[in-house]
């Protein structure tokens, strides 16, 4: 038996070539952290969907306050030194944002919007969604919040869909549906929650569908108050096992929190199949908007003759120059 031994260049090349191989597997081992770009406070210029391409604060300086989605918006988020970063933040005055039926979907990490102690955000005809995976919290509200004509759907949350917080969080939802949302945290696992004294929440003519939580749809927590007007539904809203039967609302921890049910009965689900099914209709070009598409107007049917009028009516006629002039 010989042993034959590798001269120095040829073990150089087997090792660089092991190494050279094992590169890939090390690199698939770690998942490297986008870095966050800088945050961007009061821009002027608006991203393609009608918000900011990217995440952005507002405050009492900002020039742009009411924002006109032109198109559906999807956002990520980074990770910035442990803390997942706000996708938009407003503080110090009142913001509009007019969905005008379109999608807000992500991110899939972080708060999606938060609302300052001061500020009010006015959220009108938007569709909330998130991505694929579990996000914090959407809506974060120390300020005001009113959401008007808006579903919240397919939202898988670490943290609630909506948390009034803070001893002043005010939020209030009119012909608003929460659908096929989830919340995927164990302690305090509500989807909505008034937490703390001081902030309240009130639901006008809403419908809540199909989600999933730990303990309660919503919940008023240590002085915190939800308070229910209008119609208001509860349809098919279970455990997060699916089988255990879920409560729709409840009170916990200190401070006396408050439910008050004002409502009159379930709502009509006419009201909201339109917003299920609402699919954005693009502008028309000013050329089909001058050439409409006109119907003729049928020519009426007359009688052949006088029997056969007096057949079709059952009436009697005279005609001062004969009956078949």
């Amino acid at each position: 038996m010989k042993l034959i031994i590798p001269s120095s260049a040829s073990l150089f090349l087997c090792l660089a070539l092991v190494c050279f191989l094992a590169l890939p597997i090390a690199s698939q081992a770690q998942t490297p952290v986008p870095t966050a770009p800088p945050q961007m406070t009061n821009p002027t210029v608006m991203g393609p969907c009608g918000l900011p391409e990217t995440w952005a604060s507002f405050d009492a300086d900002a020039t742009v306050t009411t924002f006109e989605m032109t198109a559906d918006c999807t956002f990520n988020s980074w990770e910035v030194s442990g803390l997942y970063s706000n996708f938009l933040s407003f503080a110090g005055q009142t913001f509009t944002i007019n969905g005008n039926g379109y999608r807000i979907i992500g991110p899939p990490v972080g708060v999606k919007m938060f609302i300052a102690a001061g500020a009010t955000l006015n959220l009108n005809n938007v569709i909330m969604e998130a991505s694929n995976t579990p996000q914090t919290t959407s809506m974060f509200v120390r300020g005001i919040l009113h959401a008007r004509n808006v579903i919240f759907r397919n939202n898988e949350l670490l943290g609630s869909i909506v948390q009034a917080s803070h001893g002043g969080g005010q939020s209030t939802f009119e012909n608003v549906e929460f659908y096929d949302n989830t919340r995927t945290r164990t302690l305090n696992g509500s989807l909505v929650r008034a937490n703390n004294t001081g902030s309240s929440i009130v639901i006008t003519n809403s419908i809540f569908r199909r989600n999933k939580a730990r303990t309660n749809v919503l919940e008023a927590r240590e002085g915190g108050a939800i308070r229910f007007e209008g119609c208001l539904t509860f349809d098919s809203n279970t455990n997060l096992d699916g089988v255990t039967p879920l409560a729709d609302y409840g009170t916990s921890g200190g401070g006396n929190p408050t439910v008050t049910d004002n409502s009159t009965g379930p709502c009509p689900e006419a009201g909201f199949s339109y917003w299920l099914t609402l699919t954005p209709q693009p502008k028309r070009k000013k050329k089909e908007e001058a050439r409409p598409t006109l119907t003729p107007t049928p020519r009426p049917a007359y009688a052949a003759s006088y029997t056969a009028l007096q057949t079709a009516t059952g009436m009697t006629f005279e005609a001062a120059y004969g009956l078949d002039s």
